[in-house]
C-alpha cells in the first residue's frame, strides 16, 4: 500500500512542478509585453501621436505590469520553498 500512496505522491509533486513550470512561463512572457508596448507608444509619439492618444496603450501596458506582479506573487505565495523535508508552503 505503500508503494502506491509513494507511486501516487510522486506523480502528485511532478503534476504540480509542471504547472509551476508552465505558470512561470507566463509570468516571463508578460514581463517582456511592457517594454513591447512603451516601444510601440515611443514610435507613435515620433510619429505625432499625442499623449491623449496614447492614453489607453500607455493605460494597457501599466495594467499588464500589474497583473504579471500580481500573478508572479501568487505564485510565490502558493509554491513557496518546501519546509525542511515537507511538502511546499501552502
Amino acid at each position: 500500500m505503500a508503494s502506491a500512496l509513494d507511486t501516487q505522491i510522486a506523480a502528485l509533486q511532478a503534476d504540480v512542478a509542471a504547472e509551476a513550470t508552465a505558470v512561470q512561463a507566463v509570468i516571463t512572457s508578460l514581463i517582456g509585453v511592457p517594454a513591447l508596448i512603451a516601444a510601440a507608444v515611443v514610435a507613435a509619439q515620433a510619429a505625432g501621436a499625442t499623449a491623449a492618444q496614447l492614453a489607453a496603450l500607455t493605460a494597457l501596458g501599466t495594467s499588464v505590469t500589474t497583473d504579471t506582479a500580481n500573478l508572479s506573487a501568487a505564485l510565490a505565495a502558493e509554491t513557496g520553498p518546501p519546509a525542511a523535508g515537507g511538502p511546499p508552503a501552502a
